[in-house]
């Protein structure tokens, strides 16, 4: 299986339950400036995740009522999503994880992924998926 056919797994995958995320491009290309001399500009920085997008994350809150105090789960929409996709038995690079380790501490989600089984597994432990 090579990591484009897992990132397009995982992008059907995340639209199916829908969590709004879509491919980003890294790299540079080159252009050429009027006097026929080549311009580089890059896109996006070195480590950035294949996936981006924005979810909701489910938090327990405690609530209080004549009956007594109960928990329940409320979503927290708005949250930046980050998915880092490799082929299986592929770990992130360096600079991969410490982006993915920026965007956690930041409140955000960050993981990475090489199956849709890991997909699922890390987005309940982030609390993007609940139950």
């Amino acid at each position: 299986m090579t990591e484009h056919s897992v990132q397009s797994a995982c992008l059907d995958w995340l639209a199916s339950r829908n969590i709004k995320a879509w491919r980003r491009n890294i790299g540079v290309a080159f252009y050429q400036n009027a006097d026929g001399t080549p311009r580089p500009v890059r896109y996006n920085k070195k480590g950035m995740s294949d996936i981006t997008g924005v979810c909701s994350v489910y938090k327990e809150f405690v609530f209080e009522d004549d009956e007594g105090e109960y928990v329940r789960a409320l979503p927290v929409p708005g949250i930046r999503l980050e998915i880092e996709v490799k082929r299986p038995g592929e770990v992130p690079t360096k600079e991969q994880t410490a982006f993915i380790d920026m965007i956690n501490r930041e409140g955000s989600v960050g993981i990475w992924a090489d199956s849709i089984d890991m997909l699922e597994a890390k987005l309940k432990e982030k609390g993007v998926i609940y139950g």
